[in-house]
């Protein structure tokens, strides 16, 4: 009995720390691993025109926050034909992945990389060619079984295009 109550103690323990860590996060700058952030402050801002392609293609991760709501979240990014895009785990089977939906309703957002920031424009690709390109290209830069996705509808992507002030 003594074994179960103090497993059952540990259990509530680490809810606990994971809800407080989570909940302090959503005003934090920015993401903490895997938790949500709040809105990227930090960070000086770059020309959204820059070309970040060739720098993006060799990063791992992005911080990535859309304006409303403004949250972040620390993301993969590819590049393909000297575009940038953010792939995510199709969210019509995960209740807890909301942003998806919310940048198809507004997809001004801003990401941050290198501790600088940039303006952009979170748009959702349907083209079964360039999402069929940006999955090979997951595979390629991401290899196992997170980024061994072989159904183009178990992933979304989204293309960031520059955005100006707004």
């Amino acid at each position: 009995m003594k074994i179960i109550r103090w497993v059952g103690i540990v259990l509530v323990a680490i809810v606990l720390a994971a809800g407080i860590t989570a909940s302090a996060t959503r005003s934090a700058d920015g993401p903490l691993a895997i938790f949500p952030g709040g809105e990227l402050v930090a960070g000086d801002w770059l020309d959204s025109t820059s070309a970040d392609a060739e720098r993006l293609a060799t990063t791992g991760q992005i911080e990535f926050q859309l304006l409303t709501p403004p949250r972040s979240r620390t993301t993969w990014v590819v590049v393909h034909e000297g575009e940038i895009y953010i792939p995510c785990g199709t969210p019509t089977v995960s209740f807890f992945k909301q942003w998806p939906h919310e940048a198809m309703k507004d997809g001004r957002a801003v990401i941050r990389f290198d501790g600088k920031r940039q303006r952009r424009t979170a748009v959702r690709v349907h083209d079964r060619d360039i999402r069929a390109a940006l999955l090979r290209e997951v595979a390629r830069k991401y290899p196992g079984p997170e980024g061994d996705v072989e159904d183009e509808d178990q992933a979304w992507f989204f293309r960031l295009d520059p955005r100006s002030e707004g």
